[in-house]
Order: C-alpha cells, then structure tokens, then sequence
C-alpha cells in the first residue's frame, strides 16, 4: 500500500525529532516535574540570545559581556538551581541555571520581591561568593535607578524566550508591571519640573 502525504510527514516529523533528542549539542535538560518536557537551559539560552545581538550589529561584544550579560547571569542564579550532570554526561557548564520551563510566574514574582533588597556593587561580590549568597549576606541595597536598568535588560532577553517559545508571554507581564511604576514615577518628576519652571521669575523658563 502506498503511504499517504501524512505518513510520510509523521516519519519525517519522528525521524527529526530523534535526530535532535540524541544531538550532544541541544541545551536540553530532563524535566524535573512530572509530566513536563525537556527545555532550554537559561546560560545556554543567554549565549545564543548575546550572539544574536551581536551578529546583527545591535550591540559590540563588550556592550553585551559589561552591560546585559552581567543582569542576566544575576538572574539566572536568583531563578536558578544546583545542576547536576545526567548520568554519563559532562558535569553543567552553570553551577546554578534554570531550565526556561521552570520559569513560571511565580518564581519570577520572588525574584522581583527579593531583587529590590539585592545589595549595591553586585558585580563586587567576594570570591566565588554566589549571587544567592550575596543576598542573604545583606547589606545596603542597590539603587532604584540600577533596579529598573537590570529589569529593561531581562525584560529584553525574556522577551526574546517568548518569541522563541521557550517561555510563555504572561511573564512579560510581571516585569512590565514594575517597569511601568518607573515610568509613571519618570512622568510624574518630569511634570513636577515643568510645573516648577513655569513659576520661576527668572532663568528663561516660560
């Protein structure tokens, strides 16, 4: 009997699929959660995210390795979790990483919680001191104004997880949410200071 067109797509469609689960290249890890699947490793996630941005000339290497990579790889150890090999797998290339399936709404909710608190100099920490240490370690926080510049830097790359369907869109929302407090704060501060220089006598501000 002749194999109908869908016959041939279905073994094409598992053929593929097999090709891709054995590749030792794919940044697949096994589902921690029953009934969940495999996904895409964050630290692998951020590096093709970084190159992407580089190959296209919307940012140098330095601007992605001094500015973006370094709130990422802090959100990849707050979201994150130890990683340990599969057996007879090389040992994770992240101690601590996060499979982009477990990023759910709530993990992200905790991390804006706890990101406030998160102290100043973060990329100052000691040793091989982790970013989770750094936190319970306390000490003064860091300032709103780099609060809301790391969140528009992971708001970018989770951005590029929805498109990528490594994540779902809703948690776009949950970052937006706060940025947009920053926003109405930016307005409000900018109305106040063109209230101020409409009653000003003098410097030319009418």
């Amino acid at each position: 009997m002749r194999a109908t067109v869908n016959d041939l797509i279905n073994r094409y469609v598992a053929a593929h699929a097999a090709t891709a689960v054995a590749s030792p290249s794919t940044p697949h890890v096994a589902p921690t959660v029953p009934g969940a699947t495999a996904s895409v490793l964050m630290s692998a996630a951020i590096a093709d995210y970084g190159q992407l941005q580089i190959q296209s000339g919307e940012w140098s290497h330095n601007t992605f390795k001094h500015t973006h990579e370094p709130s990422l790889r802090l959100f990849q150890e707050l979201v994150g979790r130890p990683m340990q090999a599969e057996p007879g797998m090389p040992q994770p290339a992240a101690p601590v990483d996060c499979p982009m399936a477990e990023l759910t709404p709530v993990k992200l909710s905790t991390f804006l919680r706890e990101f406030w608190n998160f102290p100043a100099q973060q990329g100052k920490r000691r040793g091989d001191q982790s970013a989770r240490e750094a936190l319970l370690a306390g000490g003064p926080p860091q300032s709103r104004a780099n609060v809301f510049k790391r969140l528009a830097h992971i708001r970018q790359f989770i951005s590029y997880c929805c498109k990528k369907k490594y994540v779902a869109e809703d948690l776009l929302g949950e970052i937006d949410l706060v940025l947009a407090k920053n926003t109405a704060r930016a307005r409000e501060k900018a109305a106040l200071a063109n209230s101020n220089c409409v009653f000003k006598k003098r410097g030319g501000c009418w």
